[in-house]
């Protein structure tokens, strides 16, 4: 059991365990202390110095953030000093920060009468920035009541960086409070960011002030989600304003799922951010309202030889097809990315109609051979102390994989060309087919021990010899024996892989000759939802090579299938 500390925060005795710090013993309690450096999901740094608190019998402050709660301390968190120490603090921050309507009396007046957000290329004020309303230095001004400043204005002219894609970066809103250049360096541990120079010329870039195409940017976006100023805005996002809504949902993209939140005015997503519980890949963090926002979304019902249609003639003109068919002669596509009430109402569908023939195009085998390859949970990457890889990985599994790597774990990689977790770990360059990297521990295995496998595993060996499967893994036969005792020698050990890339049956295989957990990644938006329901679905190649096949009910699918007649429903 934790030791637990016991102490007084403004007057209130406070239970804490051992380890934690004032500001996070503040945050339980729901005592509010201002901080604009610390996140979630970063190390206590102290840069920013607003959470700065008085202990009892101290003649200094103490920043909350890195300061631990020690057993019998008082703090407080709300006296005079305090509250003087941090208006000097955000003082000397908006000396350097463009402040005209955070100082301006008529700011009220202003928000009453001019309410858009006004479209000037340089930020002078919050009226004319992007974050106006969601900044959290212009939160923690007006919680401090600050009316004015005693201290000059310096407007530092640096140029706006919009160059690259996505985003812009005006680092005169910035207030080097360090959560970009952590986040890039801690956490996606990917090194674009840094701070450049020193003193009153400090300031966050990359190296030698590359472009960040040059710089090895992921555009992951994580930089911009932690900012807590408008120095890093989603160009989306720049001349949009105050959102009216803020929603809450999960990435699209992908089957892990992410959450995120988008931000919508005049129903329409023009800005998507992480959660304090994670974070997106650039897919997801730029991609989902450029998907929503298509003009190439299909808007009313198209009949090829017709055009467009109204919603009765298009209804009608699927019901006479489907019912001039038989059973056999119709089948059902479901797209990977529906969600599992669409996938469940189509299976539905079909049962009153009699079809069984179904399918997806993530059914690449028969839907019986899966079930057992299935994670019943999210894996836990850190445990394992050696990985190996052959596909590229969503963002919050590719961020644990840099991690074990950091930590002294081995990772090797085997991918047809270079990813972002290329220059952290041991990488090899093969062919894309990566269950040729399983077949070839198996022949170097069994040329070295005598290992055996099963017969299935045994045929296709027979097709391959040692000096061919080196050559198409681009890895030589000392390197795959290195690697083959390191996985022998490792205790926590896994193989990551593309759950389509590779049988069914070479993975429970690899995995029983080699002790190895297999963790496969699915990478279209509800792949899961569709292998859980696809007890009774047909595989994919199955389905196109079914010549009694007359009618394609597609559902999210771009299907078109040879001769046949094609139902596309848009979901």
């Amino acid at each position: 059991m934790p030791e637990v500390i016991r102490a007084i925060i403004n007057g209130k005795e406070v239970k804490a365990k051992k380890g934690q710090t004032i500001l996070e013993v503040a945050r339980e309690e729901g005592i509010y202390i201002p901080t604009l450096c610390t996140h979630k999901l970063l190390s206590p740094y102290g840069a920013c110095r607003v959470c700065v608190v008085e202990i009892e019998g101290s003649g200094r402050l103490f920043t909350s953030c890195n300061t631990e709660l020690v057993d019998g301390i008082v703090v407080k968190t709300d006296t005079e000093r305090v509250k003087n120490a941090r208006r000097a603090i955000i003082e000397f921050m908006l000396s350097e920060h463009p402040s005209a309507c955070l100082l301006c009396p008529y700011q009220e007046e202003c928000y009453e009468i001019q309410q858009c957000n006004v479209k000037l290329g340089t930020v002078v004020g919050c009226r004319f920035c992007a974050r106006d309303g969601i900044c959290e230095l212009q939160k923690v001004v007006r919680e401090l009541g600050i009316k004015e400043i005693s201290l000059p204005s310096i407007y530092r002219g640096i140029p706006v960086e919009n160059d690259d894609p996505f985003f812009e970066r005006d680092y005169n809103l910035c207030i080097l409070c360090g959560r970009c250049v952590r986040i890039c360096q801690e956490v996606r541990m990917t090194g674009t960011l840094s701070f450049l120079r020193r003193g009153p010329s400090t300031k966050v870039g990359t190296l030698f002030d590359l472009p960040h195409l040059e710089a090895g940017c992921e555009f992951c976006g994580s930089c911009v989600d932690v900012c807590p100023t408008g120095a890093l805005v989603e160009r989306t996002r720049k001349w949009k304003g105050v959102p009216e809504e803020r929603i809450e949902n999960i990435c699209p993209f992908c089957s892990f799922n992410c959450d995120i939140i988008m931000d919508v005015k005049k129903k329409e997503v023009f800005a998507v951010s992480s959660t304090e519980n994670g974070l997106l890949c650039s897919s997801g963090k730029f991609g989902t309202a450029g998907m929503l926002l298509s003009g190439e979304r299909a808007k009313s019902p198209f009949i090829k030889d017709k055009g467009e249609v109204s919603w009765d003639e298009a209804l009608s003109y699927a019901t006479e097809i489907l019912n001039s068919h038989k059973e056999d002669e119709i089948g059902i596509v479901l797209s990977p990315y529906l969600t599992n009430e669409t996938i469940l109402s189509a299976l539905s569908f079909a049962e009153s109609l009699k079809i069984s023939k179904i399918t997806s195009p993530s059914l690449k085998w028969e839907s019986s051979i899966y079930s057992e390859l299935l994670p019943k949970k999210r894996p836990r990457i850190s445990s394992y102390n050696l990985l190996l890889v052959t596909t590229e990985l969503p963002a919050p599994i590719e961020i644990e994989v840099k991690h074990v790597s950091a930590n002294g774990g081995d990772v090797y990689e085997f991918n047809p060309s270079d990813t972002f977790l290329t220059r952290h770990v041991n990488s090899f360059r093969c062919i894309p087919e990566p269950s040729l990297v399983l077949l070839t521990l198996f022949k170097v295995e069994k040329n070295r021990s005598g290992r055996k496998v099963n017969e299935e595993v045994e045929k296709i060996l027979e097709k391959f010899d040692i000096k061919t499967l080196l050559n198409l893994c681009g890895i030589s036969e000392k390197e795959v024996e290195e690697l083959s005792d390191r996985i022998e020698g490792a205790k926590n050990k896994a193989f990551i892989y593309e759950f389509r890339s590779i049988h069914p049956v070479l993975v429970k295989e690899f995995s029983s000759v080699f002790s190895i957990v297999p963790i496969p990644i699915m990478k279209d938006g509800n792949e899961r939802g569709i292998l859980d329901m696809a007890e009774e679905m047909i595989s994919y190649d199955a389905f196109l090579s079914d010549e009694k096949i007359k009618v394609v009910y597609s559902i999210g699918v771009p299907f078109a299938g040879n001769g046949k007649i094609t139902i596309l429903q848009d979901p």
